[in-house]
């Protein structure tokens, strides 16, 4: 055997084994990309459902504050528990640019803003101030708190309507 067949034996050998080594490598990134993706829809079907649990327990407050009885309210809203992992995922491995346009990505990153520990206090310390003065006789009370429901009911929804539609593009 010759230098020349040696040669080319292992050229041959290494490029088939680089070509090899691209082709699971861009196997694995494929599985990789292509479950994430589908770990994203499932994270939006979970987060859709714990969104409309927040939209019933608005529902909840608004009968509470149309019957004068607010002071009977004892509702919670938890937006703390919205699941932004896969979406953090997305952010951080640059996948998210891959799939989405400025607009998407804005709404993902609003919708991580508006489920967060910070709106929950917010929310839940709105509550709270309407019950202490629904109890203190402070006039005007109903009135803000309707606004307020009004105000969640739209955010909320709006946010199922956006997030369903990135959910579906994918």
């Amino acid at each position: 055997m010759g230098f020349c067949e040696v040669f080319f034996g292992v050229a041959a050998g290494l490029i088939v084994g680089l070509l090899v080594h691209l082709l699971v490598t861009w196997y694995i990134n494929f599985n990789r990309e292509r479950n994430a993706v589908k770990y994203f829809k499932y994270e939006i079907d979970v987060n859709v459902k714990k969104i409309n649990s927040f939209i019933k327990e608005l529902e909840n407050y608004k009968i509470k504050v149309l019957a004068d009885s607010l002071d009977s309210y004892y509702g919670y809203f938890y937006l703390g528990e919205i699941i932004p992992t896969t979406i953090n995922q997305f952010f951080l491995s640059g996948l998210i640019y891959k799939k989405f346009n400025y607009e998407e990505i804005e709404e993902l990153q609003k919708f991580i803003k508006d489920f967060s520990l910070n709106t929950e206090q917010y929310i839940n310390g709105q509550v709270k101030n309407n019950i202490q003065d629904f109890n203190n006789k402070i006039p005007g009370v109903k009135q803000r708190a309707e606004r307020q429901i009004k105000f969640w009911e739209y955010k909320f929804n709006d946010h199922i309507k956006k997030i369903n539609v990135i959910k579906d593009k994918l």
